[in-house]
């Protein structure tokens, strides 16, 4: 936004703002623009220099002039406001001008802070109150004029009073910031916003102010809130609606009238409302008929639009499908599953089921017939019916048969007659001597003289000597059913063949035996007497020794006896009455000892012991208890409870037995939280004490605790704050003081003392911050910190050919009217070579009016004075657009200046809207068309110029792009509401040098001087850069040319600066 200022701000330098309205007569009529109560605020802060309050007097004043003063016409009151804020007077002070004036002249400005936000709260609860004079159904209007950044907030106390119904206007003077200007102004802010470079210019707004205030039409530039139409009327306006809607109560908005909410319809279903009128529709599924009020259900199954399988059941403009009966609906609710009992199990059939839609019959397997139940089945058994020709054994299978034999028998391969199986002639049999068979089967039989055995099968000789029948004395030999005797070795046989003699050698004598000689047939044997045994001989004799051979049964001691013993016993025992056992004699189960706990017997004596955790005495009889506590052999903490051999552990009154059964934890009733101290608990054993932390004391109740406030008994030496903590205190200091190092004082902090802050000449420190002051003579910049002398041009060899005009911190060079300034920003010459297609684009809507439509055609032939128009030079063409777009004259029409000069003047005033979008598309499709003598874009270049007041009520963007791709040069000329965003948009690329602005139609004869359209043709093209002498750059190639020493110690001084603000930065960072 830049760029446009310095051009605004060197335009109305130009334009001598006293000369820029014609002088009227003395009795020029007041302000009639009804009831207006209007409240100036005034910035009266220390950056405000005496000159330029008093330009702020003459500004108020000049206003209050040209308004119709009264009691019950306009009221004004005038706040002024820095650190704090001083009613000057309200709106019922005056009633007459002289009054105002007088106070006016009387203010004194209050030179110190910029507390913006504070004003604004003042004036909307208080200037603008009824107590203050305030009126409540007449606009209530605030100027806020300030020159610097507020130091507090703003935009929620704006909000509120743009909200409480306070239009606002903010104009920004020179350092004012733009962010806090919209943040204040009421919308839209290019009506409401107004920033310009210095106090010299603020009259500028005071006269577009009163165009506002004192406008016949007031619902030219706004709406007034009208919601759809604004009509104006003499000093006052009225809302209206649009037909087919009513004026709401509050006067503004409109409500449609709505004949469907009013029942005033004949629709079947829904009724839509327009704009007093109404349209019938459907409900979902349903069509409008022919009448357009009623409606008819979409059958979509009668239409064939469903994709069911079976059934489908219509719904309006839907459907949902069903299934025939013995079927169930898919889960894609549209095709149809049979419902099959069979395979669900729901059936009694026996064997088979066959299902039908939800039904079955039953059915029999091959082989089986179906009962009468329709249900169970019956095997069909062909052997049972004779329907066989089986020669023994017929075995039926479902429908069939198959034969078998008899046991004995096997089935022939015609699988019908049988043979019996011979297991005689197979020798298949285990007879011992003759084999008669039988089917499958056999018997056994024996020759003569042999029996059949028990097992059917062996034979046994009938031995007669075995069964006893025969009379042989000894031995008998059987043959097959008869016998012969003999007689055993030793036996001699007798003569009748049967009966026999024992042959007796002890008799004869014919032995050697020991002791005893036994006779056996033919021989003999010794034996010994009892209790001795033969020896290996056979012959002699040895005593038996059983003890010696250990077979007894005595306990402990065997005496041996020939074949005998007898038992004893050791000492200390006794022998039983089994005469074998022996039993130890007891002497501690016979009560025969003295020991006191455990008696151990021995054979006949005794030993003594002890239970678990005693210790036996030296006489070996009595016992001690073990007493590991009293031994110290325990790890008891703190008691020690002895059991014999053992000990368990205890511990003291308010202490508790741990989980290891040896250690005890004091009981802390602290740190279980059962106890009331307020700050600090100290645990005894069971018990506690209650105290206070450093800095407080413990009250009566030896619970609670209160701090020992010393800021509040007055035992500190604090200069300032006093900070209390328990005991103690800290000192502090109000904001933009430092604490000095006894931590007590405090001196007020010295932003200039950490360095100038870049300031140029002099740094002034102020509370909680600094400000740069310029010596007598210069100017404080934007910047805050650089200063200038006050007028350039009569302190620098400025080279300016014709005339040089200073600006704030800048100067630059004009020339005489019929010719440019050239390339070095000073010389003045022309250049009347250019060749160029050239079609201007003026805003004719309503906003521009009728005076400063007449300011506009100036510049357009001030344009056309500035080039060489002829058949074979530069062509011009005429567009003028509103909410329409008219060719006033094209390219061709005209071949002289003087001719364009005065179809220009000719032109009538359109009025209406703001269409650019519409005549950039003009331009392009039509303008610099061959039909209209737009000439070949590759030889002679096409230059487009827009110029407009406001904001286009179409969109730009397409058109604008679209002109320039068609190698179209565009500028952009935006006066007073003009959109910044806009121009940019339309603007050729370098846009800075293809966008210029000014805020009041009477300078824009200045813009026509420095366009110089083309003047030569690389220009036009952008190929030669065209400089503005009031930017930065020029300003810049100036200082180096004058001023290279200076401009040399800054460059080297910067890197100084900048490391300055960085330690500044930390020291107020630490701070």
């Amino acid at each position: 936004m830049r760029a446009p200022l310095i051009l605004a701000t060197v335009l109305f330098t130009l334009a001598v703002v006293s000369e820029a309205r014609p002088k009227k007569a003395a009795a020029k009529e007041k302000c009639k623009s009804g009831p207006v109560d209007l409240v100036f605020i005034i910035d009266s802060s220390r950056s405000v220099r005496p000159h330029e309050f008093e330009t702020m007097r003459k500004f108020m004043i000049d206003i209050i002039h040209e308004m119709d003063i009264g009691a019950a016409a306009t009221r004004v009151g005038v706040v002024q406001y820095s650190s704090q804020v001083q009613n000057v007077f309200s709106l019922k002070t005056h009633t007459r001008l002289p009054g105002m004036v007088k106070a006016i002249n009387e203010i004194i400005p209050l030179a110190q802070g910029t507390m913006t936000g504070l004003a604004i709260r003042y004036a909307m609860n208080v200037a603008f109150s009824a107590e203050e004079g305030a009126r409540p159904d007449v606009p209530h209007v605030a100027v806020i004029v300030t020159d610097g950044r507020p130091q507090d907030r703003v935009a929620e106390v704006a909000a509120a009073a743009r909200e409480s119904g306070i239009e606002i206007y903010a104009v920004g003077v020179a350092r004012a910031d733009m962010t806090s200007l919209r943040a204040m102004a009421s919308p839209p802010f290019e009506d409401h916003v107004f920033l310009v470079e210095s106090f010299d210019l603020i009259h500028q707004f005071g006269l577009q102010f009163q165009d506002k205030l004192c406008g016949m039409d007031l619902c030219l530039d706004s709406d007034r809130g009208c919601e759809q139409i604004c009509e104006s009327s003499p000093g006052s306006y009225h809302c209206l609606c649009m037909p087919g809607y009513t004026l709401n109560e509050d006067g503004k908005t409109c409500t449609p009238i709505d004949l469907c909410a009013e029942g005033k319809h004949d629709c079947e279903q829904i009724c839509n409302p327009t704009t007093g009128e109404f349209t019938c529709s459907c409900n979902p599924g349903y069509t409008l008929n022919k009448d357009e009020k009623t409606c008819t259900m979409i059958d979509l199954c009668a239409e064939g639009k469903h994709d069911c399988e079976q059934i489908c059941n219509p719904t309006p403009g839907e459907f949902t499908c069903a299934c025939d009966k013995g079927f169930t609906l898919n889960e894609d609710d549209k095709t149809c599953t049979m419902i099959d009992l069979c395979a669900e199990g729901k059936h009694d059939c026996e064997q088979i089921c066959n299902p039908t839609p939800g039904e079955f019959t039953c059915a029999c397997n091959k082989g089986f017939t179906l009962n009468e139940d329709d249900k169970t089945c019956t095997m069909i058994d062909l052997c049972a019916e004779g329907k066989h020709d089986c020669e023994q054994i017929c075995n039926p299978t479902p429908g069939e048969f198959t034969c078998a034999c008899n046991k004995g028998f096997t089935l022939n391969e015609d699988d019908k007659t049988c043979t019996m199986i011979d297991l005689c002639a197979e020798g298949k049999h285990d007879c011992e001597q003759i084999c008669n068979p039988t089917p499958g089967e056999f018997t056994c039989a024996c020759n003569k003289g042999f029996t059949l055995n028990e097992d059917d099968k062996t034979c046994t000789m009938i031995d007669l000597c075995a069964e006893g029948k025969h009379d042989c004395e000894q031995i008998c030999y059987p043959t097959p059913g008869e016998f012969t005797c003999a007689c055993n070795f030793g036996f001699t046989l007798n003569e009748d063949d049967k009966t026999c003699t024992m042959i007796d050698l002890c008799a004869e004598g014919k032995h050697d035996c020991e002791q005893i000689c036994n006779p056996t047939p033919g021989e003999f044997t010794c034996a010994c007497d009892k209790g001795f045994t033969l020896n290996e001989d056979d012959k002699t004799c040895t005593m038996i020794d059983l003890c010696a051979e250990g077979k007894h049964d005595c306990e402990q001691i065997c005496n041996p006896t020939p074949g005998e013993f007898t038992c004893a016993c050791n000492k200390g025992f006794t022998l039983n009455e089994d005469d074998k056992t022996c039993t130890m004699i007891d002497l501690c189960a016979e009560g025969k000892h003295d020991c006191e706990q455990i008696c151990y017997p021995t054979p006949g004596e005794f030993t003594c012991a002890c239970d678990f955790g005693f210790t036996l005495n030296e006489d070996e009889k009595t016992c001690t208890m073990i007493d590991l506590c009293a031994e110290g052999k325990h790890d008891c903490e703190q008691i020690c409870n002895p059991t014999p051999g053992e000990f368990t552990c205890a511990c003291n009154k308010g202490f508790t037995l741990n989980e290891d059964d040896k250690t005890c934890t004091m009981i802390d009733l602290c740190a279980e939280g059962k106890h009331d101290c307020e700050q600090i608990c100290n645990p005894t054993p069971g018990e506690f004490t209650c105290a206070c932390n450093k800095g407080f004391t413990l009250n009566e109740d030896e619970k609670t605790c209160t701090m020992i406030d010393l800021c509040a008994e007055g035992k500190h030496d604090c200069e300032q704050i006093c900070n209390p903590t328990p005991g103690e205190f800290t000192c502090a200091c109000n904001k933009g003081y430092n604490l000095n190092k006894d931590e007590k004082t405090c001196t007020m902090i010295n932003y200039c003392s950490f360095g100038n802050h870049s300031c140029q000449h002099e740094c002034v420190s102020v509370l909680n911050g600094y400000f740069c002051r310029c010596n007598e003579g210069y100017t404080l910049q934007e910047d805050g910190k650089t200063c200038i002398p006050d007028n350039l041009c009569n302190t620098v060899e400025h080279g300016c050919e014709f005339q040089c005009v200073s600006t704030p911190g800048s100067y630059f060079c004009i020339c005489p009217e019929g010719q440019l300034l050239q390339d070095d920003g000073k010389t003045c010459g022309t250049c009347r070579s250019a060749i160029i297609d050239l079609v201007l684009l003026i805003d004719g809507s309503k906003s521009v009016r009728p005076q400063n439509f007449e300011l506009v055609k100036k510049f357009v032939n001030q344009v056309v004075d500035s080039l060489d128009v002829s058949v074979r030079g530069t062509r011009i063409g005429l567009v003028q657009y509103s909410s329409r777009v008219r060719t006033e004259f094209p390219l061709n029409m005209y071949q002289t200046a003087d001719e364009i000069k005065t179809a220009v003047m000719n032109v009538q005033y359109m009025e209406k809207g703001t269409m650019t979008g519409l005549a950039l598309k003009h331009m392009v499709e039509n303008s610099f068309s061959e039909a209209e003598g737009a000439r070949d874009a590759s030889r002679i270049p096409r230059v487009g110029l827009v110029f407009t007041d406001g904001r286009s009520q179409d969109d730009i963007t397409e058109w604008a792009k679209k002109a320039k791709d068609a190698g179209i040069t565009m500028y952009a000329v935006g006066v007073g509401k003009a959109v910044e965003d806009e121009l940019r948009e339309i603007a050729s690329d370098p846009v800075d040098k293809h966008f210029f602005y000014s805020a009041d139609f009477t300078a824009i004869n200045q813009i026509a001087e420095n366009l110089k359209l083309n003047v030569c043709a690389e220009e036009s093209q952008g190929e030669i850069e065209v400089k503005d002498p009031c930017a930065c750059e020029s300003l810049v190639e100036f200082q180096q040319a004058t001023m290279a020493a200076l401009d040399q110690l800054n460059q080297k001084l910067s890197t100084m600066t900048a490391r300055l603000e960085d330690l500044e930065n930390q020291l107020l960072t630490r701070k």
